[in-house]
């Protein structure tokens, strides 16, 4: 009997067991068939943004004068050398000029001779003396030798190199003594004051960029913060090597730092916007369809296809399809597909 008990109890025990074990094997499947991926999200806001292009350009002297000299010569005498600020009209170098400097002499006493022949040619007849013809004779005579004169004078004044404008003189090529070539740089005059930095902007912007445009100029190896000016020439041709157009921007060098030929990050405004949203580059996934991201809606996984308005750096301006308030996965969007369940972790 005892052992009859026995079986009964090993049995009871078993389909115990057996229950308890499909109950388990039960709970399983319904929890895996209801799957939930962990992903972060952040609350979107929008903002003010500023649509910009950024391109490289290279700082110039505003004013910058190459000088040389049509016929050539020997260098006489170095007057303000390189390194020194000269006032426009200053001497910078003076030509051998003592066999011009005699031709515009014996000019001018050959004109003078003539100038006094025809006053008392004048006088006489004035007085009705003389006659007409020998009036205009004097008179043309005078006239021809005087421009001989004011030629002669101009050959002599060109001898003495002068600058310009007012600067500094930044080169100079030949030493005295030496034969200066007809055409060729002889000094180099700059203005260190006021400064253009030109650069080269892509032809799918020729619409966008116009004269008085606000621009932000970063030159890195000298300033931590940019500095502002405008746009003041936007050129009209393409360049067919890169397919760009040229503009300029004029900047004033108060503290003499910025040196010629720097290279400045420059920023132009295309157009100011309101209530734009912007989000991490990182985020976005580029399909064949477009663009696309991720926001968690319900509990689920929401794709949405974006339109970029523009990218600064590792942030992107959203131009359509993301709203204030949206809820956009920023982490865990890697292998979402839409409408996934997903939970939030942070």
């Amino acid at each position: 009997m005892r052992q009859k008990y026995t079986v009964i109890i090993v049995a009871f025990a078993f389909a115990i067991m057996t229950l308890t074990s499909c109950s388990d094997e039960n709970s399983e499947i319904e929890i895996e068939n209801v799957k939930f991926v962990n992903v972060e999200i952040e609350n979107l806001n929008s903002q003010d943004y500023t649509d910009v292009i950024t391109t490289i350009g290279t700082v110039k002297p505003y004013n910058d004068a190459r000088i040389s000299h049509e016929m050539g010569g020997i260098v006489k005498q170095i007057v303000n050398d390189k390194g020194a600020y000269v006032n426009k009209g200053d001497t910078i170098l003076i030509l051998d000029n003592d066999a011009m400097k005699a031709s515009m002499n014996a000019a001018k006493a050959q004109y003078e001779l003539a100038d006094a022949k025809y006053q008392r040619q004048q006088k006489v007849f004035d007085e009705n003396v003389g006659s007409e013809f020998e009036l205009l004779n004097t008179k043309y005579t005078r006239d021809q030798l005087k421009a001989m004169y004011e030629q002669a004078k101009i050959l002599y004044d060109k001898t003495f190199i002068k600058a310009p404008f007012s600067g500094l003189v930044d080169s100079r090529a030949f030493e005295v003594g030496e034969f200066v070539p007809p055409a060729v740089q002889i000094v180099r005059v700059i203005d260190p004051s006021r400064l253009k930095i030109e650069a080269g902007i892509p032809e799918i912007y020729a619409a966008e960029i116009k004269q008085g445009a606000s621009a932000k100029i970063i030159i890195k190896e000298l300033f931590d913060e940019p500095f502002e000016s405008k746009v003041s020439y936007v050129g009209k041709a393409l360049n067919p090597a890169n397919r760009t157009f040229p503009i300029e921007i004029v900047i004033q060098n108060k503290n003499g730092l910025i040196k010629p030929d720097m290279l400045a990050e420059v920023s132009i405004t295309k157009q100011n916007y309101k209530d734009i949203i912007i989000i991490p580059e990182e985020v976005i996934t580029r399909t064949d369809d477009g663009y696309i991201v991720f926001v968690e809606k319900d509990g689920k996984a929401e794709l949405r296809n974006i339109n970029i308005l523009n990218r600064n750096g590792d942030a992107v301006a959203v131009k359509s399809g993301l709203s204030k308030g949206d809820r956009l996965i920023v982490v865990g969007f890697q292998n979402l597909v839409d409408g996934e369940n997903v939970s939030i972790v942070n």
